[in-house]
């Protein structure tokens, strides 16, 4: 169970304005986490203003309150700003100044890589998701959860232990998300919205990432990419790759599945999984990037050829095994 400071719950207490936000490229637990937060502190009678870089991915749409969540920093910007599931600030893009022009910048995260930015820090590395810290953050406000706060934290929690499939899945996450089911979260409605129905469009994507896929570093690295003609052919967007590296995960006697993806002119974005043998939050830090030991990523300035062999340059170093020749 999360500790929370006292001086946390006199700012949420204390003040009416607020900037919560989550990261760029949200997942599960970033929106999830946002809309909970917000709806715990309407509930109490504050403005809030929750934010996300971009707009909210298709699968979460169905989340209470979803369609609030603004792409627009406010102006004049709230005294307090709370960035969520943030390893770096920067990771909050367009709401960067308005959040450090805060009286306040709370620090809400579970990354190992989080340097502490805020004026205050609550990382809890040893935290599933960040879903968690938002269930005890709102136990400790008297919140009572609802049907709508249960939906959004399920979600968050479910996401980030791949619902309850991951190494990251530890007593205290089912003992939560058996308390959310109780107050209202509907477990199979959630499964189905967020890795269940999807459009045909990624479906072509998976089926042009695996197309791509090479075993690496002697079979111990599964690797895919996809070009900004994949996304074109399938007619879908970035979004829709959520869950294509959960495929290469699965390859038998790998021990790292890497995803490379055209992000935008000149740069491509790389996503990391480990089954445990290897830490790619290092590898992924080496290569300005972050997140966890057995999930991260990061982005690079150049193609995807020259990314792959850097990529396998760093991950060979990790996992003690020699470069491919040639």
């Amino acid at each position: 169970m999360t500790r929370i400071p006292p001086d946390l719950l006199t700012i949420l207490t204390r003040h009416d304005r607020f900037l919560i936000v989550g990261h760029v490229d949200a997942d599960g637990d970033a929106v999830g986490s946002v809309l909970a937060l917000a709806l715990a502190l309407r509930s109490l009678g504050k403005e809030v203003c929750a934010g996300l870089p971009l707009a909210v991915p298709r699968r979460y749409r169905f989340l209470p309150d979803a369609e609030t969540i603004t792409l627009t920093p406010p102006n004049p910007p709230p005294p307090v700003s709370i960035a969520v599931d943030c390893a770096a600030l920067n990771r909050a893009e367009q709401f960067v100044p308005a959040m450090q022009a805060a009286e306040h910048l709370v620090n809400l995260d579970h990354h190992g890589s989080n340097k502490g930015y805020g004026s205050l820090n609550l990382v809890e590395t040893d935290a599933a998701a960040v879903g968690l810290i938002v269930y005890d953050i709102l136990g400790a406000l008297g919140v009572k959860i609802t049907a709508e706060l249960a939906t959004c934290l399920y979600c968050a929690t479910g996401t980030d232990t791949g619902f309850f499939r991951f190494a990251n899945t530890s007593p205290r996450a089912l003992e939560v998300c058996a308390a959310l089911v109780r107050a209202g979260a509907r477990p199979q409605e959630i499964v189905e919205q967020v890795y269940l129905l999807r459009p045909a469009g990624h479906y072509h994507l998976l089926g042009r990432a695996l197309a791509s896929f090479t075993l690496e570093l002697g079979g111990r690295v599964s690797c895919a990419q996809l070009t900004e003609e994949d996304f074109a052919a399938a007619d879908v967007g970035p979004d829709e790759t959520e869950g294509i590296i959960d495929q290469l995960r699965m390859v038998e006697g790998t021990v790292v599945a890497v995803l490379m993806r055209y992000d935008r002119p000149g740069w491509v974005k790389v996503s990391l999984r480990s089954r445990g043998l290897a830490d790619v939050g290092a590898v992924a830090g080496s290569l300005g990037g972050g997140g966890h030991p057995q999930a991260a990523g990061f982005e690079m300035e150049t193609d995807l050829d020259t990314c792959k062999q850097r990529t396998l340059a760093a991950l060979a170093t990790a996992l003690d095994a020699p470069l491919p020749v040639g």
